[in-house]
């Protein structure tokens, strides 16, 4: 019996590529699904714990695109949250797989993506504690706003462990 972290991972839908179909600029679904597809796996792992013989901790991790799902998971909110954009059809109100499970987790990582960016946004003083990172080398820019962050979950007194790689 142990600790389940679970390796979130981001939305991906290869067929909405702009090029190819005119739907989104990117392949990935995050912005709009992301918090229903990434809670619905913590729900599942709560939800079979006796099965993979877990002890009912789970931390999350998310490095670059899939940052954006772990900043959402550890927002103990998630529950009530909303997805970060709607469909111009409005919000996906289906049922969710697993209801009535808790979909919070113990702990998360998270480098770089709009994970990293979006601290300020989804993680607060009820928030789980963050591991995060980011490499001086990064090519898409996450070390540049990355004292900030720092600066924030300081201001908030957010329980965190930081990892600059020079």
């Amino acid at each position: 019996s142990g600790y389940a972290f679970a390796n979130a991972e981001h939305c991906y839908n290869p067929l909405a590529l702009k090029r190819y179909y005119g739907y989104f600029d990117q392949f990935t679904l995050d912005d709009w699904n992301g918090l229903a597809a990434n809670t619905a796996y913590v729900r599942y792992l709560k939800s079979h714990a006796d099965q993979y013989n877990l002890n009912g901790k789970i931390g999350v991790m998310g490095i670059s695109k899939a940052s954006y799902s772990a900043v959402r998971v550890c927002d103990t909110e998630n529950a009530t949250a909303k997805e970060h954009f709607e469909f111009s059809a409005g919000p996906n109100t289906k049922p969710q797989p697993w209801p009535g499970v808790s979909s919070t987790v113990d702990v998360g990582y998270v480098a770089a993506g709009n994970g990293s960016k979006r601290i300020p946004q989804y993680i607060n003083t009820k928030s789980v504690p963050l591991v995060i990172s980011a490499g001086r080398n990064d090519q898409y820019g996450y070390w540049e706003p990355f004292p900030g962050t720092i600066k924030y979950l300081n201001d908030i007194d957010h329980n965190v462990l930081t990892f600059w790689m020079q």
